[in-house]
């Protein structure tokens, strides 16, 4: 199963969703800011990131480009509030693989893990998803 990092600053969501994905299988971390992530994948091998927008030391997309340049093959979930062209532009160019809006529709979110879990375990490679 996958190993997922999951950035969010409200512990209450970070606790909420690390249960959940750990009760699906998951293996999961969680960090409640962008530089713990970056010293986290460094430390440790991640297949998927779920990366809220809104961190208190850089935002999400900020987080993603990072995380991208240390490890090009994570699948990369960005959440937000926040609905505009720019976060959207901004995100396709980090290669962001998913955008969920905010409140968090969690079906869709373990479908489109699940999804990607599965076709990884058949492939041996990453899909983007839609």
């Amino acid at each position: 199963m996958s190993h997922v990092l999951i950035i969010e600053d409200d512990p209450n969501t970070l606790s909420g969703l690390q249960d959940l994905l750990q009760q699906e299988g998951y293996r999961v971390n969680g960090v409640t800011r962008g530089r713990q992530a970056i010293q986290t994948i460094l430390a440790m091998s991640i297949d998927i990131v779920i990366c809220d927008y809104s961190l208190p030391d850089m935002n999400g997309l900020q987080v993603c480009h990072q995380l991208r340049h240390l490890q090009p093959e994570l699948q990369l979930f960005l959440v937000t509030a926040y609905s505009n062209h720019e976060i959207m532009a901004a995100a396709k160019e980090c290669c962001v693989t998913n955008i969920f809006h905010k409140p968090l529709d969690v079906e869709e979110l373990l479908d489109k893990l699940a999804a990607l879990s599965t076709w990884r375990n058949h492939s041996g490679e990453h899909l983007a998803l839609a």
